[in-house]
Formats: structure tokens, C-alpha cells, sequence
């Protein structure tokens, strides 16, 4: 089931909260710069999404870009819940409810695309409306 977790690291990466703000708990030095303690820290999650120096065709959805030979690879740059003993404590159960919430869905329905429908996420929609897409869904025959 590599590829349907990827795919979920691929819709994260689309949808990852574009900013995130962060406090610097002591004095720091980074790349070159001083940040003192108790600066408020904006970490552009959007640009490390989307970059093209970072992913290639940022714009598209290529689930494949987190599979190495079979396997799912995570860059250091792919941080839709945070890094580190900050990193948002929801992660891991989004993880382990949308696979398998995911995997239990396609097992029993193929869901397709409907022909002339946009599929694309705009920009910062964290929170998109209840009836923001249609698919095609026909129960799989055993």
C-alpha cells in the first residue's frame, strides 16, 4: 500500500497550512542572522510545498514523487505538521485514519475523475466546503 500513502503525503503537501507561526523559546543564530528570544517566527510552508527548486512540477499531483523503488521516502523539506518535539501531536492519527479510512474506501468502490471537472487546489484552502469536488464512485465487484 505504498502508493496510497504517498498519495496522502502528496494531498498534505497541497494543502499543508501555508504559514506557520512559531515563538524562539531562547537567542539563535540562523544562516548568518540573530533571532532573540521570544521573536514571533513565520516558517513559509507554502514555498517549501511548491517550490520548483524543491519538487518537480510543484503544481501537479504526483503521488510517485514520494516512492523510491517501491518504497515511500520522505524529504527533510516535506513538513506539513511541523518538525522536531514542536511538530503537531494530530499527526501521526491523520496519518493512520487516512490510510486507512483511504484504503478501506478504495477496497470496496473505485472512485475516478469526472470528465470537464477542475480538480485543482487553490491556493491556502485549508478548509474547503463540504461540496467542493465530484467523483465518479461504482462499488467493486468481489
Amino acid at each position: 500500500m505504498p502508493y496510497t500513502e504517498a498519495t496522502i503525503m502528496e494531498a498534505l503537501r497541497l494543502i499543508a497550512s501555508p504559514i506557520v507561526p512559531h515563538v524562539a523559546n531562547q537567542d539563535s543564530q540562523i544562516g548568518g542572522y540573530t533571532v532573540a528570544k521570544d521573536t514571533l517566527i513565520f516558517l513559509n510552508n507554502y514555498d517549501l510545498s511548491m517550490s520548483p527548486q524543491l519538487w518537480d512540477a510543484p503544481e501537479s499531483f504526483r503521488p510517485e514523487r514520494f516512492l523510491q523503488q517501491g518504497r515511500v521516502v520522505k524529504p527533510d523539506y516535506f513538513i506539513p505538521f511541523g518538525a522536531g518535539r514542536r511538530s503537531c501531536m494530530g499527526y501521526r492519527m491523520t496519518q493512520l485514519l487516512s490510510f486507512s479510512i483511504i484504503a478501506n474506501m478504495l477496497r470496496a468502490y473505485t472512485i475516478a475523475p469526472i470528465e470537464g471537472h477542475d480538480y485543482r487546489v487553490p491556493v491556502g484552502s485549508l478548509a474547503m466546503p463540504e461540496q467542493s469536488y465530484n467523483f465518479s464512485v461504482s462499488a467493486r465487484s468481489c
